[in-house]
């Protein structure tokens, strides 16, 4: 277990204008219960305009989400609701290619709820017209096969990410076709309340 303890975030416990703990024997004591509590104590990195601090409760549980459809030509844009944080463990999805010729680049964006972009995934796929390509993005993969017709493409996402309330997972199509379609998106995250 690893805990991360956000400076910014250990003042306001204690309270930055002398109105908090008053004592060491004090702050031991939120310290001790923090950690009893979560795995985890969480900051965003200080560059990202949102600021947002949040703190995961209890051991979460696991849930396996299934994702609607987007529109035909338009990506997935999954929004984590309020009260919860998601440790992503997969996203899967679907990619289905129209006619048009073009080649197309699928990648997974992670975003903060202050619309901070984080960190983008590449895919290894690159995906030619009328091709349907099951995409995978998990902890600890990192290949291609073809099962069954399909081309299927796994691509890893970092172990520690933990997404909080209104972060964004979105697929980012580079070359998308007016004809393209994702579909059957699912995501396998450990669930938090915060």
């Amino acid at each position: 277990m690893r805990v991360v303890l956000d400076a910014g975030l250990l003042a306001r416990a204690i309270g930055e204008g002398g109105t908090g703990l008053t004592s060491p024997g004090e702050l031991s004591t939120v310290v001790v219960a923090t950690l009893d509590v979560s795995p985890y104590l969480i900051s965003v990195p200080a560059e990202s305009p949102s600021q947002d601090n949040f703190l995961l409760t209890g051991n979460g549980r696991w849930r396996s989400i299934a994702i609607a459809n987007p529109a035909v030509g338009a990506d997935y844009n999954i929004i984590v609701p309020g009260g919860v944080a998601w440790h992503l463990r997969a996203f899967i999805a679907r990619y289905t290619a129209g006619a048009a010729a073009a080649t197309r680049l699928p990648r997974l964006l992670l975003r903060d709820n202050g619309d901070f972009s984080l960190m983008l995934l590449p895919g290894i796929a690159s995906i030619l017209a009328t091709q349907a390509v099951d995409i995978t993005w998990a902890q600890g993969i990192n290949s291609r096969q073809s099962t069954g017709g399909l081309l299927e493409f796994g691509n890893d996402v970092p172990a520690d990410f933990i997404a909080g309330p209104g972060w964004r997972f979105r697929t980012v199509t580079g070359n998308i076709q007016a004809a393209d379609q994702w579909s059957s998106g699912r995501l396998f995250v450990r669930e938090y309340s915060v």
